[in-house]
């Protein structure tokens, strides 16, 4: 795949085809990170179809105000907490520095919101999928695609997503902080927010309270 398919758009468009391979015509969907800001593309693109969202810890894509904002406040301190996207959209950087060091670049990645490390076993599992023939491009390639999305989401700024939308964010999340969420009233015609004392990863460091939140929001649905 080129870094095109890795446009939040085109995931969307592989998503959707998945649901429609299984049969799905109406959904709900929860989103975290950037597949937070896929799941928000399914919802733009099939709004008929989708009855709720939830989204954990993600830009909202439709909401330039917002990162404007996220920015503004933090502009020397945004950056050391978001290298990462640097250096994993330089062009041939992570495929040459990474290989035999995909635990240290994880280890350095997945941590809970007091810096402490995720599980062992997780992070297992993350170094495997990044270790794997072809890893650590598709893990890059999300991140080189983020010019295409700007592009996209640009004409966006606005338009809003009608499903009732679920805000569950992290406060200890030192990059998708509350100024993200300026101007959220212009992006969602039904939009609430749970916050609770976690950092980035929030379903895996608060796992039960995540759950009890995603199955309440969904179950309103029945």
């Amino acid at each position: 795949p080129e870094v095109e398919d890795y446009s939040k758009l085109e995931l969307a468009r592989d998503m959707i085809a998945v649901i429609d391979a299984l049969g799905h015509h109406e959904f709900c969907l929860v989103g975290h990170d950037w597949g937070g800001a896929v799941a928000q593309e399914i919802a733009l693109l099939r709004p008929e179809r989708v009855r709720r969202l939830l989204l954990l810890n993600t830009p909202i894509v439709s909401n330039l105000r917002g990162w404007q904002a996220a920015v503004a406040q933090s502009p020397y301190v945004l950056p050391i907490y978001t290298w990462y996207q640097g250096f994993m959209n330089g062009a041939g950087v992570p495929e040459l520095l990474l290989p035999g060091r995909e635990a240290a670049f994880i280890d350095m990645m997945m941590r809970d919101g007091s810096g402490a490390l995720l599980p062992q076993a997780l992070r297992d599992d993350a170094t495997a999928s990044l270790a794997a023939p072809g890893g650590i491009t598709a893990a890059a390639n999300l991140y080189r695609a983020l010019r295409i999305d700007l592009r996209h989401w640009a004409p966006q700024q606005g338009q809003r997503i009608t499903c009732p939308t679920l805000y569950l964010r992290g406060t200890q999340d030192p990059v998708i902080t509350e100024y993200y969420l300026r101007g959220i009233d212009q992006s969602f015609s039904d939009f609430s927010q749970v916050t609770l004392p976690h950092g980035h990863f929030l379903h895996i460091e608060a796992p039960e309270a995540v759950a009890a939140a995603v199955n309440q929001f969904f179950r309103s649905e029945l």
